[in-house]
Formats: C-alpha cells, structure tokens, sequence
C-alpha cells in the first residue's frame, strides 16, 4: 500500500540490443544465402555461430565473414575446421572491448 502524497519508486530502465542476424540452413544454395544477407540488412563483416549453444564440441565457435568470398566458403563448407551450416549469422558490431554473452534458458 502506498502512503498517500508519495511517489512510487521509479523502476530501472535496461536496454539489450541484438544485432541484425539471420539463419541459414543446411543445404542453402549461395545465391539464396545472398539474398537471404541482403533481406536481413546484414553488411560485411559478420560473425557466423553456430545455431547450438549447448556445450558441445564446436559450439563456441566463431567465424569473421568479411566478404563475399568468405560467405561463399561458408556455404560451400569449406570455412575451415568443423565450422558449417546451420549458422547464426550476426552483424559485427565494434563494441570497445566490452562484451556481454547472454544465455536463455527455457523449460
């Protein structure tokens, strides 16, 4: 109950901004994958992850696509290592050095 003529205690204010992404699937074909950046408003550089987050092998990965060569051998398999589709693809955003992962559990 609140005491008459007070004010409610102003509630803190936060701001979680996600890039721009999309995701690109198994199988996709470079031309869609082009057009799919393209729709999204994705620009070069952006960072490819994996689509899992949950601990296993290769699920911190990370691959800087800088250009369209590099989207190419995302698509065609050839990025290196165990790295391959499915991606969440991320605009890079220039952060300072400052940076904070965030994880969502459901359930």
């Amino acid at each position: 109950m609140q005491e008459p003529g007070t004010e409610p205690a102003a509630q803190p204010q936060y701001r979680v901004s996600v890039p721009t992404n999309t995701t690109l699937q198994e199988g996709i074909s470079l031309t869609a994958a082009q057009q799919q950046v393209a729709e999204a408003g994705l620009q070069y550089p952006m960072l490819a992850k994996p689509v899992w987050a949950d601990g296993r092998e290769g699920s911190h990965a990370l691959a800087v696509i800088a250009t369209e060569a590099g989207l190419q051998q995302l698509v065609e398999g050839r990025a290196g290592g165990d790295f391959g589709l499915p991606v969440l693809l991320q605009q890079y955003v220039p952060h300072g050095g400052c940076l904070f992962k965030v994880g969502c559990l459901s359930g």
